[in-house]
């Protein structure tokens, strides 16, 4: 009795520390007041680690907002080393950043001459302070290695920002009589800024990005099957399955369009779509990490054109 009436009065607390590498539990038996107390000094602490680790980032880095600034300088420094790079800064209203486009010259060089005739476009997002979208357009080598060429930050995925970006791409990349195929997602703004921007463009689907619309595994795998073969026979057989499987998915399959827009089979100018993974492989890449994590990405990647650019001078 003695020993409950002491506990009269007071609470217990379970304090847990998620954030921290080993969970901290505490179980004690603390006044209502000692409790608000602790709660805000385990805020106050917890707020001050994630201060220093931005800190240190920052120190190490530099910040996000300095980053930004170091553009234009970026850019010079960019075309004093390679003449034939281009960039593009784009500001709105009172000066803020907009769009910031740039390509190097020997890639560009690379793919016109050695790679096929072949663009992958797509847009992953920024993680970090400022939000934002990275649309790349990328080549594949002999080797079905990802070759990337042109770049773009943009504010959000949009008509706009599309459009913005495949004007560059057809101004300083591919030219207006290339003719090409774009291999792309089925986002609304590159299905309505291709046929006008890069008339000579074969627009194809990713078939990696229509398989992801269904849950089935073996309805994914018959997709990308179905996309990749060149035997007619075999397409329809594959169909037939994923029918036999969901009669949704077969018919949400045949409404998205002529069947050339993503199957080989059906394909007759090209047979280039042996390689869509490849697309997801490279924006995976790119969201595997942060945005200060990613500078450091664009970084390695700019010292290696860098070095490919004083070797073939």
């Amino acid at each position: 009795m003695g020993k409950k009436g002491n506990n009269k009065g007071k609470q217990v607390m379970n304090v847990q520390i998620p954030d921290l590498k080993m969970s901290l539990n505490l179980r004690c038996i603390l006044t209502a007041s000692q409790c608000l107390v602790l709660h805000h000094l385990l805020h106050l602490i917890m707020k001050m680690m994630v201060s220093s680790n931005l800190h240190l980032k920052a120190l190490i880095r530099g910040s996000y907002s300095y980053s930004y600034q170091l553009l234009e300088t970026y850019s010079h420094e960019l075309m004093s080393v390679d003449p034939d790079a281009v960039t593009d800064i784009l500001t709105g209203p009172g000066d803020r950043f907009e769009c910031f486009f740039w390509r190097y010259g020997i890639s560009v060089r690379v793919y016109k001459k050695n790679l096929r005739p072949v663009v992958i476009v797509d847009g992953t997002f920024l993680k970090g302070r400022y939000p934002g979208t990275i649309l790349s357009a990328i080549a594949v080598d002999g080797n079905n290695h990802v070759f990337p060429f042109a770049f773009a930050v943009v504010m959000k995925e949009k008509n706009d920002s599309w459009d913005w970006f495949f004007t560059k791409l057809r101004d300083h990349v591919v030219g207006v009589d290339h003719q090409f195929i774009l291999l792309s997602g089925r986002h609304k703004s590159i299905i309505q800024g291709v046929p006008k921007i890069l008339p000579n463009a074969v627009h194809m689907y990713c078939s990696y990005h229509m398989s992801g619309k269904f849950g089935h595994k073996k309805i994914k795998f018959l997709v990308q099957e179905s996309a990749k073969t060149l035997n007619q026979q075999e397409f329809w057989g594959n169909m037939l399955g994923i029918w036999v499987l969901s009669s949704k998915a077969h018919e949400k399959l045949m409404d998205v369009g002529p069947l050339e827009k993503w199957a080989s089979a059906f394909q007759e100018k090209s047979r280039f779509l042996s390689f869509t993974l490849i697309l997801q492989i490279w924006n995976c890449d790119n969201k595997s990490c942060g945005e200060l994590e990613q500078n450091d990405h664009w970084r390695k990647n700019d010292a290696s054109y860098y070095h490919c650019f004083n070797d073939t001078r």
